[in-house]
């Protein structure tokens, strides 16, 4: 039935089909193979018979009216949309460089498709943000991307050589009848057994002398003498390192007092304790800048409220010293505080801040304000590399509460 139709009216339909398909290809219509056998009066069948010739007629009729259309794939970079040519020349960049002529061939071969366009999809490609390359000198489209990542892991090892290790206590007050001299001599045990660098110690070696806040009661020494004697002698000896002091308000109460610089004089008398300073000292182990502060006043609301805002002062302070002398070594690595009685560990500001535990029962006078110390050591190991800065903070805080001791002396 198709063939005699086509037979009896070739010219005219081949005709009539031919305007059909130009005025479609023209507004871009879409008509299927039903449709346009609707408008001849013949069968789909029969349309379908005429591809060659639609084919001949235009490529486009052929592609846009006789298959049906595939629906859009998703887009590779969200929120931008691509046509199919633009996608299929992203794929093929991304493996590898192609020239202008084997873009042309492949989307269309064996033919090709014309230069122009080829230079009008990379043009269109670049503007929706692909940073695609034409080398005129050779005529290759090249695709940038970022660097393929390197995940090989940094070999942490050999950062890790440089390293400090410190044993910190504090507040011990000695000749206190509330002192823990059984745990004073366990720190020093443990320490030497760690293999500190250093012994640093934030303030307070002593319960002083007459400190307006010490009853009498509170000391088993009598009289200045007896307390001098009383530290040189029981106070922790070691012959494989050196504590350094810093003088806490119970031990600057003689020189307040009366002028006797009473931890300066002890530690005249023992090799092994160097005294570096009043309230506050700064020095260097290993190249690494340490500060030990004693600072004044109670217990804050929170615990960590006087050590951040000392901190804070003090790295500001720094920062315009630096700005004068442009030497980075007065820049404070380590930052331990006494006074507290409190143990607590934060890194601030570029410093790392440490609270020290005291090794002093708790008194009658904490007892009235309702403070419970806490009672024990640091072992702190920091790794660093050769510019100073801490790689790997280790820091192991020994609590004794439960190891106390009365009339420890």
């Amino acid at each position: 039935m198709d063939k005699e139709f086509w037979t009896r009216n070739d010219h005219e339909k081949e005709k009539e089909l031919t305007e059909i398909c130009k005025r479609i290809n023209e507004t871009g219509e879409y008509l299927s193979c039903r449709e346009i056998a609707e408008k001849l009066g013949t069968t789909v069948l029969a349309v379908k018979s005429r591809k060659s010739t639609l084919k001949l007629l235009t490529r486009d009729v052929y592609l846009k009216h006789f298959q049906k259309p595939k629906e859009p794939k998703k887009s590779m970079v969200p929120g931008i949309i691509l046509m199919p040519e633009e996608e299929i020349i992203i794929g093929w960049l991304k493996k590898e460089s192609l020239s202008i002529g084997d873009i042309s061939r492949r989307l269309n071969e064996p033919k090709g498709v014309s230069k122009e366009y080829v230079y009008q999809l990379l043009d269109g490609l670049r503007k929706k943000g692909f940073d695609v390359e034409v080398q005129e000198d050779i005529k290759q489209a090249v695709l940038h991307r970022l660097p393929k990542r390197q995940e090989k892991p940094v070999d942490l090892k050999p950062l890790y050589r440089n390293y400090i290790k410190l044993g910190v206590i504090g507040d011990t007050h000695l000749t206190s009848i509330h002192q823990q001299l059984t745990l004073l001599h366990t720190a020093y045990d443990l320490a030497e057994k760690e293999g500190v660098d250093a012994i640093l110690h934030t303030g307070d070696l002593t319960d002083g002398f007459r400190h307006y806040i010490i009853p009498e009661c509170d000391s088993f020494t009598k009289g200045l003498d007896e307390l001098v004697n009383y530290t040189v002698e029981h106070y922790p000896k070691s012959q494989k390192f050196k504590t350094k002091i810093i003088g806490g308000r119970h031990d600057l109460s003689t020189k307040w007092a009366f002028g006797f610089d009473l931890l300066r004089h002890i530690c005249e008398k023992r090799e092994d304790l160097s005294y570096v300073g009043d309230t506050m000292g700064t020095f260097h182990v290993k190249n690494i800048n340490i500060r030990l502060y004693h600072p004044s006043g109670g217990s804050p609301f929170t615990r960590s409220y006087r050590a951040q805002r000392i901190t804070e002062g003090m790295i500001g302070n720094m920062i315009q010293i630096i700005r004068s002398s442009g030497d980075l070594s007065s820049l404070p690595q380590l930052v331990f505080f006494g006074h507290l009685h409190l143990a607590f560990f934060f890194p601030y500001m570029g410093s790392l801040v440490f609270s020290v535990p005291a090794l002093q029962a708790q008194t009658s006078y904490l007892e009235g304000k309702g403070l419970y110390p806490d009672i024990g050591m640091w072992i702190v190991t920091i790794h660093f590399d050769e510019k100073g800065n801490a790689l790997k903070i280790i820091p192991e805080l020994h609590l004794w509460n439960s190891l106390v001791k009365d009339h420890d002396y």
